[in-house]
């Protein structure tokens, strides 16, 4: 993948995966190994972090479609190695602001229907603690996800 051609997003925006698809079977081992070094990535990449938690779920039986979209994280990530979290030192920050962000979608994933949430902290312009995780139960609407 030295010589392929960057995307500027990590997943395109209409992606879904089918578990039960027409595609072909792939090398678990392979898969395995990618999805494990990409999680490795999202510890100072948090734009990756959703999309890599999406293809994570595919290990036990991968398909052709999740190594694609694998291999089109780690192209993203090739593309934006200058991306990542810098956190200034005391000294060099004026802004000593604390937010909190968060937000859900209502019936993601559509073979579960369950939601996911979201949030993310940032203290100054730095982002110091986040989630994306999938809700236990089935919301009924998008004000209860």
């Amino acid at each position: 993948m030295n010589d392929c051609n960057l995307v500027s997003t990590p997943i395109e925006v209409s992606t879904t995966f089918d578990e039960l698809g027409e595609d072909s079977s792939v090398d678990k081992t392979l898969y395995r190994q990618m999805i494990g070094c990409l999680r490795y990535v999202c510890d100072t990449r948090p734009d990756i972090a959703y999309k890599v938690g999406l293809v994570s779920k595919y290990m036990e039986s991968p398909r052709k479609s999740n190594l694609l979209a694998a291999k089109r994280i780690l192209i993203y990530v090739k593309g934006t190695i200058e991306y990542g979290l810098m956190l200034p030192s005391k000294a060099n920050s004026t802004n000593h602001k604390m937010l909190g962000f968060s937000d859900a979608d209502w019936c993601g994933d559509k073979s579960d229907r369950k939601s996911t949430t979201s949030y993310v902290f940032m203290f100054g312009d730095d982002p110091i603690s986040w989630c994306s995780k999938k809700q236990e139960v089935v919301a009924l609407s998008s004000c209860e996800a």
